[in-house]
């Protein structure tokens, strides 16, 4: 037994003793060198666009032994009225779920179950869409399915009053999380409230939406030449092609040109904004304007000013507010660019209800320092780097690239916008990273929105200006859905139960990991 300890520990010393040389050799992380990163070839896609109009993107990838279709249907937040706020999710949803005229919604779930394979709608702000997946031996089996749903959706009353009671639902419980409920008025504030960018569903909106208005929307919008259509995965591209081909060039055009973009303006009105929530315990603060979109030259400053500012563990915002002050744990920022219209600039955090208006003076610091003086060469090596280092993510699956091609081209951008990107970014320097932020980012002009429990402030809001009492209660009640299955619990007038800020942004992860959020979901813009 003593024999066996001592070798044991004479092999512990003697392993110690070979790695103390690795260990003085180790290089603090700052010195760390790394090589250029490797060019990107984007794979060849075949692009066809059918005498109807529909524009079709083939990819063919052997790894694994599926097939994908993706597609995008041309449609944005202008093509629904204000009234019927709602009507195009609507659509979507009840067209996938609601079956067709040969076919119940349920027969299709199971005959796709059994198959493995998956068929979705979707509706968004700035366009629409399907897709559907299969193992390659389902395909053909898959396939025609996919077509009949989207050329004979059946609409049936009641899976139409199903969806009604699902969003009421949520429309009763928007108020629960905090952060999404602020985010929702900050659009509000920064769009206009009557903006298409700005609305969200309301009991009026979704009780006024008719099985005719569906249809219609279908009728109207699911066209061939609204339709780009990408088709990606395990096939010989001739026979793929010859197929899809078949399919949708029997599609009719329509006779409802697509509709234009709508503006999105700056919205007048006060600057100082506060939801009163005497039911928590920490304050959500944003502050910020419009944003930019995606054309404009300086795009490609403002993203490495966003890395600096407002994006990450090492941004000025995170290092100041958490790091040094600890005034919030959640802490963002975000100068957003569009495609089709100008983003949402925000910048903000959650903190301790003693801390809002601490919080906001440290906000407008950091924002007024990124203005006043050149970031140093450090901050803007290590944002070029996080950018660009993320950006071999966009090309890691065939998926994201035949997307993000058929993307540009929907909303008017070069093929190589992607490779643009990199190169500009390469070359934004200090001077260009101060003057945009000198230009763009207007502290006067900022609208500030506050939700938590004033009494319990630092201080008083007024001495940022008047404040301004916003009112979040949901109004009016749902209406039972006639013949349907019954209505939503009717929420109450005043705050709901106080709940801990959990925000779920669209992109990225959440503000309490640093990073930056997106301004709103699906669930607080609805076309």
């Amino acid at each position: 037994m003593t024999t066996n300890r001592t070798r044991l520990v004479a092999a512990f010393l003697f392993l110690a003793l070979a790695l103390c040389p690795v260990a003085r050799a180790q290089v603090p992380y700052r010195e760390l060198k790394y090589p250029a990163l490797n060019d990107f070839q984007v794979p060849q896609v075949d692009r066809t666009v059918l005498d109807n109009g529909l524009t079709l993107f083939l990819l063919e990838d052997r790894e694994l032994p599926t097939v994908t279709l993706s597609a995008f249907v041309r449609f944005n937040v202008g093509d629904v009225p204000a009234d019927k706020v709602g009507l195009a999710n609507l659509t979507t949803q009840v067209m996938r779920e609601g079956g067709t005229t040969s076919r119940t919604g349920d027969e299709i779930d199971l005959e796709l179950d059994r198959r493995a394979a998956e068929i979705g709608f979707f509706a968004g702000t700035s366009l629409g869409g399907f897709t559907a997946s299969s193992l390659t031996d389902q395909w053909d089996k898959v396939f025609p399915i996919l077509m009949d749903i989207l050329q004979n959706p059946a609409f049936p009353q009641d899976k139409i009053d199903l969806k009604k009671l699902e969003e009421n639902s949520g429309i009763a419980r928007r108020n629960d999380e905090p952060f999404p409920a602020a985010v929702r008025e900050y659009r509000k504030l920064v769009y206009g409230a009557d903006s298409p960018y700005a609305r969200h569903t309301e009991y009026a909106t979704i009780a006024a939406v008719t099985r005719d208005d569906l249809v219609a929307f279908h009728r109207t919008h699911f066209r061939p030449e609204r339709m780009m259509v990408a088709v990606f995965g395990d096939f010989r591209l001739d026979e793929m092609k010859k197929k899809l081909v078949e399919a949708f060039g029997k599609l009719p055009r329509g006779e409802v040109p697509a509709s234009k973009v709508p503006a999105a303006t700056e919205a007048a009105g006060p600057r100082v904004n506060l939801i009163a929530r005497p039911d928590v315990n920490q304050s959500v603060v944003l502050i910020g304007h419009l944003g930019g979109r995606m054309d404009n030259p300086d795009y490609f400053a403002l993203e490495v000013l966003n890395q600096i500012l407002g994006s990450g563990f090492v941004s000025r915002l995170f290092r100041r507010l958490r790091t040094e002050e600890g005034l919030a744990y959640s802490v963002f920022g975000f100068f957003q660019s569009a495609y089709d219209h100008e983003g949402l600039c925000y910048f903000g955090c959650s903190t301790k209800s003693e801390n809002t208006v601490k919080a906001i003076k440290s906000l407008f610091r950091e924002i007024g320092e990124v203005r006043k003086s050149e970031v140093t060469d450090e901050e803007l090596a290590t944002a070029k780097d996080m950018f660009l280092n993320s950006f071999v993510f966009n090309f890691d699956q065939r998926s994201k690239i035949i997307d993000r091609l058929m993307e540009l081209e929907y909303f008017g951008y070069p093929a190589d916008f992607l490779e643009i990107t990199k190169k500009n970014i390469e070359k934004v320097t200090k001077a260009d990273v101060r003057r945009v932020a000198e230009k763009y980012l207007q502290p006067d002009k900022m609208k500030i929105l506050v939700l938590g429990n004033p009494q319990a402030f630092d201080g008083k809001l007024e001495e940022f200006g008047a404040v301004n009492p916003v009112d979040i209660t949901i109004p009016g009640a749902p209406p039972a859905p006639a013949g349907g299955p019954g209505a939503a619990p009717v929420p109450a007038k005043g705050p709901a139960a106080p709940q801990a800020p959990q925000a779920q942004p669209a992109m990225g992860t959440a503000p309490g990991t640093g990073s930056t959020p997106a301004p709103a979901s699906a669930a607080t813009t609805q076309p």
